[in-house]
């Protein structure tokens, strides 16, 4: 099923406006129409919706759709971006996909609760290392696709593979030592949180 104007995306019921490269409802397609982009008088593009609602397995709204967050293979019909961050922080659970570190961080401190700032003060080259293994273990680079740019459904969508290491400016034998640090800290508060909570339902049961 295919239209000068909209095609069907690949292995989703959904439209994409082809102008555009993203994905667009068929019930908001005279919207899109009469816009500046096409400027459709109001009858032309109330017939095209018409005819793309009788596309057949194509979903009128986003009730009921799940857009995946990730994929094998990229969709023809939308762009690559190569320059997706995805959060680590919280992996497998957090799929969060950004594309901008100010993004990354603002996804880290209001979903994760942390950020990369230590004591105010002078930083030394030490505290500054272990701040940027950190910031390294907590994202990874890939490649992503967007099908909706707005509300429901708008995530970024990993593409597997090509998946890299962000890059730290720092020398990798101090961010390597680093990173094995905050993960053995990271494992012990783990192990301490269970014991504590093992220690609280045993005194609760006494």
């Amino acid at each position: 099923m295919e239209h000068p104007i909209f095609q069907k995306l690949d292995g989703l019921p959904v439209i994409i406006y082809k102008a555009y490269q993203h994905g667009v409802w068929p019930n908001e397609i005279v919207r899109h129409l009469k816009g500046s982009a096409h400027a459709k008088p109001h009858e032309e593009a109330v017939q095209i919706q018409e005819t793309i609602q009788r596309w057949e397995n194509v979903a009128m709204g986003p009730e009921g759709i799940i857009i995946p967050h990730q994929i094998n293979q990229a969709w023809p019909e939308l762009p690559i971006y190569p320059n997706g961050l995805m959060c680590r922080r919280d992996s497998p659970r957090c799929r969060y996909i950004g594309r901008s570190m100010n993004s990354m961080r603002s996804h880290w401190r209001t979903v994760h609760g942390w950020t990369r700032q230590g004591s105010r003060g002078r930083v030394t080259p030490a505290e500054r290392t272990r701040q940027e293994a950190e910031v390294r273990r907590s994202y990874i680079l890939v490649k992503c696709q967007q099908i909706f740019p707005s509300r429901k459904g708008s995530h970024y969508i990993h593409v597997r593979g090509g998946e890299t290491e962000p890059y730290i400016p720092v020398q990798t034998e101090q961010v390597n030592e680093a990173i094995a640090a905050v993960q053995k800290a990271i494992e012990a508060t783990q192990t301490n949180t269970s014991s504590s909570h093992g220690e609280d339902i045993h005194d609760a049961n006494s």
